[in-house]
């Protein structure tokens, strides 16, 4: 007896957590500030060997938050540090060989917000590490001048705005 009353005594609790959750996935986007920008990140062009399969990567975004990181892989370590400065890193890599990636991986998977008023331009550099016998590593770096930049719709997402932009 004592369990079912101490059950419908936090009954109203729940129910308040509850709604509150059911509010905050609803779907419903936020009002968007003006002022802010996003953009979705691509590397059309980047150079890998048929063989090779792509093992790890590490990002460093100047004057920018990652917002987003879309279709995180299985089998990876991923890690995102978006610091207070606005200067940002993202960096990921396998676990397993198996989980090496190929190319397309790169197509609109990052999403960066501009600071609004940097005092540095945003920019994105890094690089990506291939292998294609998982014993030995090549680097290819990548600036800025490398990546495809595609504007975020308001209120879109990566699927619903088209992978084609």
């Amino acid at each position: 007896m004592n369990k079912v009353r101490n059950w419908l005594a936090l009954l109203p609790a729940l129910v308040l957590f509850a709604s509150g959750l059911s509010l905050a996935g609803s779907g419903s986007p936020a009002k968007e500030d003006p002022e802010r920008q996003f953009l979705w990140l691509s590397l059309p062009s980047l150079k890998v060997d048929p063989s090779e399969r792509i093992v790890a990567f590490h990002f460093a975004v100047q004057s920018g938050r990652i917002a987003r990181v879309s279709d995180l892989p299985i089998g990876w370590n991923i890690e995102v540090d978006n610091d207070p400065s606005w200067n940002t890193r993202l960096s990921g890599s396998i676990r397993v060989a198996s989980a090496a990636l190929d190319a397309s991986f790169f197509r609109h998977f990052m999403l960066i917000e501009k600071e609004t008023n940097p005092e540095q331009p945003l920019s994105v550099n890094g690089n990506i590490d291939v292998s294609g016998n998982f014993s030995t590593t090549r680097k290819i770096p990548v600036d800025w001048r490398d990546f495809a930049i595609h504007p975020r719709l308001r209120s879109s997402s990566r699927e619903s705005s088209g992978a084609n932009h």
